[in-house]
């Protein structure tokens, strides 16, 4: 069976710089067809609006058309942990994760949008992958790729994209082997643990000591790495005791020292280590990338995004923040599309059955015209009757047709849904669409400020196809997720602008 070319997209956002990176799948495997990366001056938290625009300069460099990827979770207050089950809880697990979210210091005190996905065990206690991060920053970047162009229906920590992106080179195939990653990003160390190719051990830290020094940088890695391997020795029985070690700089916001895999090596009683910066990391990853792509402009982050797509066979916890209202928007936005299409399909079908009834006369006129009276004149004469009544009946069809269709009101559909569209604020979403009654639709929906209402009915009576707006209620509804305060129920009813015989 010939394997299908597929695309994928990738989208790195973090404090200090976008990327974007084009994954193609074929026969001969997964190809980086473009790339591109660019600073964020002053900090994506100081210029969040430089998302907007740095977007679409992505979209617009790599050529990218309307397609959904994979992008960061980006949120200075994150969490990203394994979180233990233990047999004795009963009830739903998402409500004890949640109210172990709680207890995180890091995310107090803010709306948080989170998920979480269960992990290989050896142990009787379950174990989950959770991340979790503040809502609103998560949303604000989300909706600043869109405005830009580019179009996110996944979000993910950054740390699985490089699991994904390394797995091929630095993890498959290391049977009986403990891989240790350590990731060094804009003043944080996050450190991963894969045994048998799954991840068992996940810790987050600052850098606690000055990030400008290298060798500060060194000593508190050299300590990591003694405390996680030691804990593996004396907790976990069935550890080989075998080690590899990664060490990933590649965005260069933390500076390393030259020595580093030397000093490392020897501080680890020669255990392989690897350390890929910006200059090599290319190296390490499984797919094809052309020789004319430069380096700077590779974001290791991005490919792993967008190799989720691609790579099934690259298991890892389908982790997705994506914030719940934006999720909301979209599968209202494509039911919106939907039911524009039909209307479009019914339309057609209309005046397709119209045009084979006024062929079928044609038909039947061309094979009277086509008889010749040889002989048995009245018997040619009652066939010519019949038939011509027949062709009356049916000429009768159409324009029938066209007189039921010119005394009926007409709504604009296409037009009703677009402007209906267009007017949906940021922060607004739409939950139900009743077309039932005659010439007005009911509009319900959720909102996170009463503001984002008003502005939605100050947008719809603007609107030329619709006679006019009324706001039939609105109510303010108490979250039941922990970590939320709630959102304004509406309804509106709509009275459509209708044209007769049109």
């Amino acid at each position: 069976m010939k394997l299908r070319a597929k695309t994928a997209i990738g989208i790195e956002i973090s404090s200090g710089a976008a990327g974007l990176a084009v994954l193609r799948l074929d026969k001969d495997g997964v190809h980086l067809l473009r790339a591109a990366r660019r600073p964020i001056k002053g900090g994506l938290q100081e210029n969040p609006r430089a998302l907007k625009r740095i977007a679409k300069e992505l979209r617009r460099v790599c050529k990218v058309k309307a397609m959904p990827g994979t992008g960061s979770l980006f949120s200075p207050r994150d969490l990203t942990q394994i979180v233990e089950i233990p047999p004795t809880i009963t009830g739903h697990k998402g409500q004890y994760v949640q109210n172990e979210i709680k207890h995180y210091v890091t995310l107090a005190g803010v709306d948080v949008v989170s998920d979480y996905r269960d992990l290989h065990t050896t142990t009787e206690n379950e174990r989950m992958l959770v991340v979790a991060g503040d809502s609103e920053s998560v949303t604000e970047t989300v909706n600043g790729c869109q405005q830009g162009g580019l179009d996110i229906d996944v979000v993910e920590p950054q740390l699985l994209a490089y699991i994904r992106a390394l797995y091929q080179e630095r993890i498959a195939g290391r049977f009986g082997c403990n891989v240790f990653l350590a990731l060094l990003r804009e003043g944080k160390l996050f450190m991963v643990v894969m045994r048998e190719r799954n991840i068992d051990f996940v810790r987050t830290q600052t850098l606690a000591h000055d990030p400008e020094d290298p060798e500060a940088v060194l000593k508190q890695l050299k300590a990591e790495i003694k405390i996680i391997m030691q804990y593996y020795e004396l907790e976990v029985a069935d550890s080989t005791g075998h080690w590899e070690v990664n060490i990933v700089a590649d965005d260069d916001s933390v500076p390393l020292p030259e020595s580093m895999q030397t000093d490392l090596t020897d501080a680890l009683g020669q255990i392989p280590v690897e350390i890929l910066t910006s200059e090599n990391v290319r190296t390490a990853l499984s797919i094809d990338i052309p020789a004319s792509i430069p380096s700077d402009q590779i974001s290791t982050v991005a490919i792993g995004h967008a190799m989720r797509a691609l790579c099934p066979e690259i298991v890892l916890p389908k982790i997705n923040c994506l914030p719940p209202l934006i999720k909301e928007i979209k599968e209202i936005k494509r039911s919106m599309l939907l039911t524009a299409i039909m209307a479009a399909m019914i339309l057609l079908i209309m005046g397709l059955a119209t045009m084979v009834l006024i062929q079928r006369g044609d038909q039947m006129n061309a094979r009277i015209m086509s008889k010749k009276p040889y002989s048995a004149m009245g018997k040619v004469a009652d066939e010519r009757g019949a038939l011509d009544a027949e062709i009356e009946q049916v000429e009768k069809i159409p324009k029938r047709l066209k007189e039921i269709l010119s005394s009926q009101k007409n709504v604009d559909w296409a037009q009703v849904l677009t402007e209906i569209k267009d007017g949906i604020p940021e922060g607004v979403s739409i939950t139900e669409f009743n077309t039932k009654s005659d010439y007005s639709v009911l509009i319900n929906g959720i909102a996170l400020h009463s503001n984002g209402i008003t502005r939605f009915l100050s947008r719809l009576n603007i609107s030329g196809s619709l006679d006019s707006v009324k706001l039939v209620k609105s109510d303010f509804k108490k979250s039941g997720q922990i970590g939320l305060s709630g959102h304004h129920v509406y309804e509106i009813r709509c009275q459509l602008t209708t044209s007769i015989g049109t």
